[in-house]
């Protein structure tokens, strides 16, 4: 048998009443059950943000900027913005700058060229 009981804030065992392992084995199980319900409830939550992103609702018009996701890759935002003017590249990642009559702009790709962040013009 196996003790189990609450615990308070502060990590310390309130009460201990004895369990059987196969009954904790039970609520833990349980748990995990739940939990794992829950973490598929929030994929498919945020699956659904990104396929409302990608077909651009809640996107405000103005040009290809708006149009840029994180994670695309450099080809995409290649073909979204055009050829950039100076790229500058890091250890771990790599930045384009678009220099155009409204000011510079900037995009920022992890090391495995994916858009990580960036900055309109």
């Amino acid at each position: 048998m196996a003790l189990s009981g609450a615990w308070d804030i502060a990590g310390a065992q309130t009460a201990a009443e004895p369990q059987s392992s196969g009954s904790s084995r039970d609520t833990l199980s349980e748990r995990v059950s739940a939990l794992e319900a829950r973490v598929a409830q929030l994929e498919r939550r945020l699956a659904a943000q990104d396929d409302l992103q990608e077909a651009g609702v809640g996107q405000k018009p103005g040009g290809p900027w708006r149009s840029l996701r994180r994670g695309m890759s450099t080809s995409a935002v290649r073909d979204q913005l055009g050829r950039p003017s100076r790229k500058n590249e890091q250890l771990m990642s790599e930045t384009w700058w678009y220099l155009g009559a409204k000011g510079a702009g900037w995009v920022q790709f992890d090391e495995k060229g994916r858009l990580e962040s960036w900055g309109e013009p």
